[in-house]
């Protein structure tokens, strides 16, 4: 039977802060299984108990692991404290009671698993690793552990400069001083003030009484092993972290960053295996000695000289991406392309740098007369007619009098004296029946602030609409209107979203809008240049060949890319796969423009909709797995400033300090909240992009907030009341949620729950159900 809850659980979404229940803890790969370095046997005195010796022969044939083992001789004989030791063998333990699924361990030891004289041992395993930052694959620390608990251990502050001992905080107690206040969220933790706080390991009483020690883990998935939850295998070794740590960043290195996935086209993982060393260290008499140890080596078996070609030249990039191209979009780049527009053809894709060494006329005190400005506007490829038709439209025709102040600076581009444009970055709007009113409320206060900012650029990157919409819904004409105007403060690029949400063409209509500024739909792969004159010119190709003269700012742009299409051309099987391979070196190709235009004083900006390996849902679920588009290592490999996506309902970032400068990846998340139980502030990102560095912030919408009370057994009214008197909800969105056994679901008085929810904006009462299973004798 359920039991009712008298303390439920409340988690509270949006406000002006978005808490949430659990913190903003760093995300953490979901372990589902560990691996073993070795085994543990029986001390001499244990090993003399025929009791003990036949408690650990039957559980070591059962798969039991040595902590039960160790517990079922300890309860049978108390006088032996520590009746197992470590022993150093050449294979790894994997044993069924170390996995939720049992049968893992099986599946690992049939698939990898070698007899090499002593049984089927696992002495060598492919293994492929879920991120690019190799502290996150393997995290380590110091750590002095007691029996069952923790009780020091290494923590670095948030700047990174200091190495703090941390330990957990005493249990607070009442006024009386007899009873401890029941914590929320488990015990919580401190600075430990022995030593300032600081944890130095010379200084240490535990770590020189070898209880304080380096621990470790690999984080990893193993080809072929179904599993949506990561390995671990824990070490002690410095040996062996020491020398993964060379390899990752040699790995890394060749790879533009990469460490995830798999090494190259063939397939090739990362391998675990073990190496006989000789290890050395201090003994108690300050003697160095040499010992052999079996040690966790990491392979890398890959052609090195394989990778180098791969890098050796701009050509071969480009030449892989042009054939990535035709993989993603079903077709050669070239047959696929959109014509470009009649007005397009006037503006001349010269160089900048050409542009820049023609002759110019001398400036008259540091200002251009008429002619002047027509000769610069010439000197940049710009056709002088087509000009003067933009000044006037921007200006009035009264401008020729006084050409003067900040209109030359429209002809080359220049926005400001640093060079840095600014640009609003929307996404996942999500305009439908259901989500018009929270959608329209959210974008139109986003495009207000864009205004009142004075950006020079707008950024929808993907899912602008939650489905297929008739142009007289009413979702679809927020939606035009909204844009428009939109696009009456500044050019605005739409990218192509996830089909399910934006059916290919749903986004046609908005080239047609007419406003002040142009409107580009990107629903290819493919290259935009904006210009000074604030029009968009698109490239024929997947790239440019050479980047358009008068550009201002140079966009790649990678709709979602179409994984049945990819299907057709290398198989159903490994089209998910085949997908982020591809993608890696389509971005790898865009390197080379990126880096021409930088030299020519243009920002660079990738959009694209995908999922990133690794990022955090809106739920709080980190994403791991083979079939993501991206990784944070093949993005910044493009060598853009800026990489605006789209996809994810989460605000979340990446950063890199590179020869490209200070890039940056970011989510800027859905515009509202759409969902009970999202997590984390709403909003728009603010980017101002230079050659070398790009930068962010998020501007806050007036998101809904969504309040969640959650029973584990029958609603308790008088819990539920005093929740609610501690948290505001009116004109909140209000779920309540319980677990009740199936002969009590009519105990539930949900009209007595809808009356003390009086005054939200929505109510939602969801029951689950447990059935009572009956069987006869």
């Amino acid at each position: 039977m359920a039991h009712s809850n008298a303390h439920p659980v409340v988690a509270v979404q949006g406000g002006p802060v978005a808490p949430t229940l659990l913190g903003q803890g760093p995300a953490r790969i979901p372990t589902g299984g560990k691996i073993r370095a070795g085994i543990k046997v029986l001390t001499k005195k244990a090993a003399s108990e025929p009791k003990a010796k036949a408690i650990y022969d039957q559980g070591v044939a059962a798969g039991q692991s040595f902590e039960q083992i160790e517990r079922a001789i300890t309860a049978a004989r108390p006088d032996l404290k520590t009746p197992l030791v470590p022993r150093n063998v050449p294979w790894f333990t994997v044993r069924a009671q170390d996995f939720p699924n049992p049968e893992i361990a099986r599946e690992i030891l049939d698939a990898y698993g070698e007899d090499r004289g002593e049984g089927r041992r696992l002495y060598r395993f492919p293994v492929v690793f879920p991120s690019d930052y190799w502290r996150t694959v393997m995290p380590h620390e110091l750590a002095a552990w007691g029996t069952h608990e923790k009780h020091y251990w290494s923590q670095y502050s948030a700047d990174g400069r200091a190495r703090h001992c941390m330990c957990h905080a005493p249990v607070p107690v009442d006024e009386t001083g007899r009873r401890t206040i029941r914590l929320f969220g488990g015990r919580k933790t401190m600075i430990r003030e022995d030593n300032g706080g600081l944890c130095e390991p010379e200084a240490c009483r535990e770590y020189q009484q070898r209880q304080c020690n380096l621990t470790g883990r690999f984080l990893f998935f193993i080809p072929g092993i179904r599993s949506i939850s990561a390995f671990e295998l824990h070490t002690n070794s410095f040996y062996a972290m020491n020398a993964a740590i060379q390899k990752f960043e040699t790995v890394g290195f060749l790879r533009g960053g990469r460490i995830s996935g798999f090494l190259d086209r063939q397939r090739t993982p990362f391998y675990l295996t073990k190496k006989l060393m000789e290890v050395a260290h201090i003994d108690e008499q300050g003697r160095a000695v040499r010992v052999p140890q079996w040690i966790i080596d990491l392979e890398a078996p890959v052609d090195v000289t394989a990778l180098l070609r791969e890098n050796e030249d701009t050509e071969t990039a480009l030449v892989q991406a042009h054939l990535a191209t035709q993989v993603l979009q079903g077709s050669p780049a070239a047959d696929r392309a959109e014509s470009l527009p009649a007005n397009a053809a006037d503006v001349q894709a010269t160089t900048v740098a050409d542009a820049t060494s023609a002759e110019e006329p001398p400036l008259c005190d540091g200002h251009p007369s008429f002619e002047q400005l027509m000769a610069r506007v010439q000197a940049y490829g710009i056709v002088t007619e087509r000009y003067q038709a933009y000044a006037d439209r921007r200006w009035g025709r009264g401008w020729k009098i006084n050409p003067r102040q900040d209109r030359e600076r429209d002809a080359t581009g220049l926005a400001g004296e640093d060079g840095m444009i600014r640009i609003a970055h929307f996404s996942d709007l999500h305009y439908g029946t259901k989500n018009l009113a929270e959608a329209d409320r959210c974008f139109g206060a986003a495009i207000d602030r864009a205004i009142a900012l004075g950006v020079e650029a707008a950024v929808l990157s993907g899912d602008a609409t939650d489905h297929g919409l008739d142009l007289h819904a009413p979702a679809a004409e927020r939606l035009v209107a909204q844009v428009r105007r939109l696009a009456d403060h500044c050019p605005v690029l739409m990218l192509q979203g996830t089909f399910s949400h934006e059916p290919p063409g749903t986004l046609a209509i908005f080239r047609l809008l007419g406003g002040r500024h142009p409107v580009h739909v990107a629903d290819r792969i493919e290259q935009v240049a904006l210009t000074a004159q604030g029009e968009w010119l698109a490239s024929t190709g997947w790239c440019f060949d050479a980047v358009p003269a008068g550009a201002r700012a140079l966009f790649t742009c990678i709709p979602t890319v179409n994984k049945a299409v990819v299907a057709a051309t290398v198989g159903a099987v490994d089209a998910a796969q085949a997908v982020g391979e591809h993608l890696a070196l389509l971005l790898r190709g865009y390197a080379s423009t990126h880096r021409a235009a930088r030299r020519q004083g243009l920002p660079t900006i990738g959009v694209s909709h995908g999922t990133v390996f690794g990022c955090v849902s809106e739920h709080g679920v980190p994403m791991a797995g083979f079939d993501h588009e991206f990784t944070t290592g093949a993005l910044f490999g493009s060598e853009a400033q800026a990489f605006m996506l789209g996809h994810i309902h989460r605000h979340q970032a990446w950063e890199q300090e590179s020869r490209a400068g200070r890039q940056c990846i970011a989510y800027p998340g859905s515009i509202g909240r759409f969902h009970y139980g999202e997590e984390g502030q709403k909003g728009f990102l603010l980017w101002e992009i230079d050659t070398d560095q790009a930068r962010f912030t998020l501007e806050s919408t007036p998101a809904c907030r969504t309040v969640d009370i959650v029973f584990e057994g029958k609603p308790d009214l008088d819990a539920l009341r005093t929740a609610l008197a501690q948290q505001d909800i009116a004109g909140a969105f209000v779920r309540v949620r319980w677990t009740v056994a199936d002969e009590d679901r009519h105990q539930v008085d949900r009209a007595a729950i809808e009356r003390l929810l009086d005054g939200a904006a929505e109510t939602k009462l969801e029951g689950r159900i447990v059935p009572v299973v009956r069987t006869r004798a």
